[in-house]
């Protein structure tokens, strides 16, 4: 028969097996209770929510990306978390990812995605962090939201801001914003030189007074098309970001009043030749340096 103390020993035991069993089971509990806590917000989340190891590889995505980028849970089982990704959106991205790998706190950023028909969305994405019992980071929790159509909008803001709503050409506050460019670049380098043409449209007043501003607007509209189509071939006209090197800036500064920016003129003459194609009847050609 078993002693006194062994009897203690026993009862100590058990209780320990039913103890540690009772917290296995409120473990699992919590962490169902967890998980499906986790897959009610990212089935119904308007949100991509993606789980991606630490190489890159889909543990899970939400349905939300059926829904915005077209693409099948197997679809994308089937490739890596940066297939999809824009080409020269890669690196930023990796960037992002390897950062809150190292610090554990994920910064947001935009990025180009790929839809199953071709056609590129912007997302904004932001990262979390989910640590192994090492205290290592093992797994990142990434959230994307579809800003596609927010990004269309700021562009066209921006786009209006620089050009004018009836002729599409860059109007007043970019013809000027590039007149400065060019004289602070000429002012620097007086070997480039720049023109401006200054083109009116002789007795436009009386015949928009007569005709009416309808027919008014249509004839300022053929005429901006027209001094477009007249540029010289390697002429182009400015966009707002000034990414590359043009020769020539056609705006609108409203009314019958149309400008010329004229870059790499050697001499005066140079601006006068320019004027032929626009009939040589520019209000004033000035060259500027």
């Amino acid at each position: 028969m078993l002693e006194h103390w062994q009897w203690i020993v026993f009862g100590a035991f058990a209780i320990l097996v039913v103890y540690q069993e009772v917290r296995v089971y409120r473990i699992r509990r919590e962490s169902k209770k967890r998980e499906e806590l986790f897959q009610i917000v990212t089935e119904n989340a308007a949100d991509m929510i993606a789980l991606v190891d630490v190489k890159g590889n889909r543990i899970y995505n939400s349905p939300a990306y059926r829904r915005i980028l077209g693409y099948s849970m197997a679809e994308l089982g089937e490739t890596s978390a940066f297939d999809q990704i824009h080409a020269d959106d890669r690196f930023k991205v990796l960037e992002a990812a390897r950062e809150a790998r190292s610090t554990g706190v994920g910064r947001k950023l935009e990025y180009r995605i790929r839809h199953k028909d071709g056609t590129w969305r912007v997302l904004e994405s932001v990262a979390g962090t989910i640590r192994n019992e090492n205290g290592d980071v093992a797994k990142l929790v990434i959230v994307n939201r579809d800003v596609t159509e927010r990004k269309r909008a700021e562009e066209q803001l921006e786009h209006n801001s620089f050009h004018d709503a009836l002729t599409g050409l860059p109007n007043r506050r970019l013809f000027l914003d590039r007149l400065q460019q060019l004289f602070e670049r000429a002012q620097r380098n007086p070997e480039r030189q720049y023109a401006v043409l200054f083109v009116d449209l002789d007795g436009f007043k009386v015949f928009n007074d007569t005709m009416g501003p309808t027919v008014g607007d249509q004839v300022i509209v053929e005429i901006g098309r027209r001094l477009q189509a007249s540029l010289r071939d390697e002429d182009t006209v400015s966009r707002p970001d000034h990414s590359a090197t043009r020769t020539a800036v056609l705006s609108h500064l409203g009314g019958d009043e149309f400008t010329v920016l004229l870059e790499g003129v050697a001499d005066p003459s140079d601006a006068s030749r320019a004027t032929r194609p626009y009939g040589g009847g520019c209000a004033l050609c000035r060259a500027g340096s």
